[in-house]
């Protein structure tokens, strides 16, 4: 589900005697495991090019960096969508409804949708998840089979 009862959920580090114990506030995603692990095990000259998450391994240690301002986005192909950008996030979870825009910080259970207040935030968001939905033979989505990538 890719409503925030699906997605926010807590991030656990425990390595005693590494990791200080610490509560931190910043918003990182399942992406974000990959580039950090191969940090982590000193592998990131094997991690693909296109990768959508960031290393986030920095945070464990007291670092503070920057993970908030960027474009997070899911993807069940041809099903439901989301994507979020600081405050904001947009979502759908019907094939061809229309999508829903939230303000988390205002409404973190997402019960009022100002798709019809920003209607030109919504067409931005629409354009980035376009841009980063990266076509699959095993998920083609109409009109993709051709050009699916494995």
């Amino acid at each position: 589900m890719l409503y925030e009862g699906g997605i926010r959920v807590p991030f656990i580090v425990n390595q005693p005697g590494t990791v200080p114990v610490q509560t931190l506030n910043n918003i990182i995603y399942f992406p974000d495991v990959m580039p950090t692990l191969a940090t982590l095990a000193g592998g990131t000259d094997y991690l693909p090019g296109q990768l959508n998450g960031m290393d986030i391994s920095p945070l464990f240690y007291g670092q503070q960096i920057d993970t908030d301002n960027r474009l997070l986005y899911w993807e069940f192909p041809g099903k439901q969508r989301a994507a979020r950008k600081g405050d904001w996030k947009c979502v759908t979870v019907r094939p061809d409804a229309p999508l829903e825009l939230y303000n988390l910080k205002e409404d973190p259970q997402e019960t009022t949708d100002l798709a019809g207040q920003y209607p030109e935030m919504v067409k931005e968001f629409d354009a980035e998840m376009q841009k980063m939905h990266i076509p699959s033979l095993n998920w083609p989505l109409p009109g993709e089979e051709n050009d699916a990538v494995e």
